[in-house]
């Protein structure tokens, strides 16, 4: 046939993609035709504007029309749609009130490509340790910030926006309600840090504002200012060293010319770094620097840690003549961001060369007022409260004016004790002019003060824990985990504890929400049970749900019941096919986790101490980063570590190999098989199981009685290779068959 006689057909456009990739494999030939004709029926969408409210196209296809179009039986379309539905997804159904069913049709490449992503990037993320996968997460969050931010510039979310605020009095809004940034800014200090900054930075800001800004509150009555510095460094400026050492000398000349010749200290204000890496040796750059310039007295604000601690030491080993304050921000109840609480640093403080113990930020007067009252100290104290609490208007921090409330609690925190008194965010020269007002009747020594406040550390008395004793106590011991319902019903829960506390078992382990599928909660599961059967429970713990004000609520509620004991975990993570809908939080990491629990006990659970429990994975095939982990679980206050199931030989080795390491107790794993299939099952799609083969093979064709006694079996005889390299058994309840682990334990016993 030649080019003029060709005659164009209406062709049905297959994409190649179902037949090349791996994942497409398994959908029928007929599946894939008829995506394809979905694909193709989507012209018809448009055409008859076959639109939802969210404007999204749907397909209306009868099957009686697909099962002409394939020529093939109402069984066969209803096959192929399920196939497209459930193994490509690559059709969402919607049912439409007894009419003909919405079909909505998935672009194959958009997916692919969209899915292809996310699986990269869940792999890799699945090889990082929890803190770099925090870094990761903590940069997607920042980048969400900024989309919300362009669709409220689009005005989509006028209705979320914060009302105006008495500051729209001062003339810093415009004639359509808008903050003006440039006016506000003209001021520098007056809202704090995030409409400030850009002004202070002597690098692209304007340096003759900030020697303003310092005479201002000289001229209000500080006796002391401190270097326009707190975020000088390459983190908080994405800047080299060099762009820093420049700002940092700007600075200390800026901030000595303001002071003149009058009676006024300049601190070297020194800020945290904000980032997961060891940033002390920048710190450490940044405190040579300062003392090259001729600086002798330092504040070391906003502080976490006790790293902080190391800061001063080396200036002072550097210059013993200077004068430190170590500064730390605490939230209304007295923990730093990373958990730790100010009671522990202040006791620490008396082992370190400084000369102020100081606080600042997160806070406003009222509470930091609260807690300088409760807190002993064997240095000076400085406190330094923001003005109050800040309000957000469109994006940015602004604070009230409240200069006469501010001063009156300063003057309060004198009457405490407190020598050095300053402010932190929001607070301006008119607070300090208030606050030097409401003291002049004071006598106030212009002398930075060095004075010796008497410590006194409280002794609680300890509540027992049988788990606990019987394991410091070299005594094995059982753990029998049961999962927590998914309903209201716990009556498997209600039937088995009492036999199992019967037969032999010292504690009740359950599980938090496994598989991230909700349960009952681990804790007041935990808390029924030893309430009612009166036997040791251990509760699951992860980080997945909740963000610290969440955790420390269980843990105080846990404590509040006597729950003694704790299994701190990461958490299983949110299946793929529900993050859309169902984010984790992982506001924190198993490590810190497990390190504010222990300083919990040191401060408020002196009375009733968590006993810390860790996981350890003796199946994985990297043990040697396993174990480096347990150490570090182990160090930052774990006790005790449940193993995996252990089933195979290379497991046995090793829980033998951890035992030789740590220096805590190990209880080995062991979880009955109930059938065939739930071996295979466990075997091909839970991670870190092997079964052998030649047990499974045992399994085969067998009813459902013989497999659990050769499971039991099996069991027992790798109870009799451990020996004494475990100091207990953990032993985890397969599909509610609680009757098997009776056995077990009496087989242990």
């Amino acid at each position: 046939m030649s080019k003029m006689e060709y005659m164009p057909v209406d062709c049905l456009q297959v994409p190649k993609v179902l037949f090349q990739m791996e994942k497409y494999k398994n959908l029928s030939n007929t599946a894939k035709i008829l995506y394809s004709l979905f694909l193709d029926r989507l012209k018809f969408a448009v055409q008859n504007g076959w639109v939802d409210h969210n404007g999204d196209l749907f397909v209306i296809y009868p099957k009686s029309e697909m099962k002409k179009d394939l020529n093939t039986t109402r069984y066969g379309v209803d096959q192929a749609v399920q196939e497209l539905v459930k193994i490509g997804k690559l059709v969402r159904i919607v049912q439409n009130d007894g009419k003909a069913n919405h079909f909505y049709i998935n672009d194959i490449y958009e997916n692919e490509m969209e899915e292809e992503s996310m699986m990269t990037l869940d792999r890799i993320m699945a090889n990082m340790q929890m803190e770099e996968r925090e870094i990761i997460m903590d940069k997607m969050v920042a980048a969400s910030r900024d989309i919300l931010g362009t669709i409220a510039d689009m005005g989509y979310l006028d209705e979320y926006e914060t009302p105006l605020t008495p500051m729209e009095e001062r003339g810093y809004y415009d004639e359509e309600g808008n903050l003006d940034i440039d006016a506000v800014e003209a001021d520098g200090y007056e809202f704090g840090m995030d409409l400030a900054f850009g002004v202070l930075s002597v690098y692209e800001g304007k340096p003759e504002r900030v020697l303003e800004i310092h005479q201002e509150y000289i001229e209000a009555g500080a006796m002391a200012i401190k270097t326009n510095t707190f975020a000088a460094n390459t983190i908080s400026l994405k800047k080299d060293f060099s762009s820093v050492r420049e700002i940092i000398t700007q600075a200390w000349k800026l901030a000595n010319q303001a002071i003149a010749n009058q009676k006024v200290f300049v601190f070297a204000d020194i800020g945290p770094i904000f980032t997961e890496d060891d940033s002390i040796d920048e710190l450490y750059q940044i405190a040579d620097l300062f003392l090259s310039l001729g600086a002798n007295y330092f504040l070391l604000e906003t502080a976490q840690d006790d790293s902080v601690f190391r800061l001063a030491g080396y200036i002072k080993q550097k210059h013993p003549d200077a004068f430190v304050i170590t500064s730390f921000a605490v939230d209304q109840d007295g923990y730093t961001r990373k958990g730790i609480p100010l009671k522990k640093l202040a006791a620490q403080s008396k082992n370190w060369d400084i000369d102020a113990f100081g606080l600042n930020c997160m806070c406003g007067p009222s509470h930091l007022l609260q807690i300088v009252s409760e807190l002993t100290v064997s240095k000076p104290l400085s406190v330094m409260p923001n003005s109050g609490y800040p309000l957000s208007v469109n994006g940015r921090t602004l604070f009230i004016d409240n200069e006469t409330y501010f001063a009156d609690k300063m003057v309060q925190m004198y009457q405490q004790g407190v020598k050095i008194l300053g402010g932190c965010c929001g607070t301006t020269p008119n607070h300090i002019k208030t606050v030097a007002k409401y003291l002049q009747k004071t006598n106030i020594s212009t002398e930075i003060p060095r004075i010796t406040i008497k410590d006194e550390t409280p002794q609680a008395e300890s509540v027992k824990n049988p788990f606990a004793e019987k394991l410091n106590h070299n005594q094995k011991v059982i753990a029998v985990e049961l999962d927590p319902p998914f309903d209201a019903n716990y009556s498997h829960i209600q039937e088995a504890a009492p036999i199992l506390k019967e037969a032999g078992a010292d504690a009740i382990t359950i599980a938090d929400s496994p598989l991230a599928r909700a349960r009952a909660s681990s804790f007041m599961m935990a808390a029924k049970i030893q309430r009612e059967v009166g036997i040791p429970t251990i509760p699951h713990f992860t980080c997945r749900d909740q963000n610290m004000i969440g955790l420390k609520s269980i843990l105080v509620g846990g404590n509040i019941e006597s729950i003694h004991n704790v299994l701190v975990v990461t958490g299983d993570p949110v299946p793929a096919d529900n993050r859309r809908e169902i984010k984790g939080v992982f506001s924190t990491n198993s490590y810190h986790l497990i390190e504010y629990i222990q300083t919990l006990n040191q401060d408020i659970f002196q009375s009733n101490p968590y006993f810390i429990g860790g996981a350890l994975n003796v199946n994985s095939k990297r043990f040697e980063f396993e174990l480096k982990r347990a150490l570090k679980k182990q160090e930052m206050g774990v006790r005790f570590f449940l193993t995996q199931p252990i089933y195979s030989e290379d497991a046995i080795e090793n829980l033998k190999l951890a035992k030789q390491t740590l220096d805590v107790k190990i209880l080995a794993g062991f979880m009955p098989i109930v059938s065939h299939r739930n071996a295979v099952f466990l075997n091909n799609e839970v991670a870190g199981i092997d079964i052998p083969e030649k047990i499974v093979a045992q399994m085969e064709g067998k009813e459902s009685e013989c497999v659990q006694q050769i499971s039991l079996n099996y069991c027992m005889e790798l109870v009799s290779k451990i020996g004494h390299d475990c100091d207990g058994y953990y032993l985890m309840t397969p599909l509610k068959k609680y009757q098997m682990i009776v056995e077990l334990i009496k087989r242990i016993k």
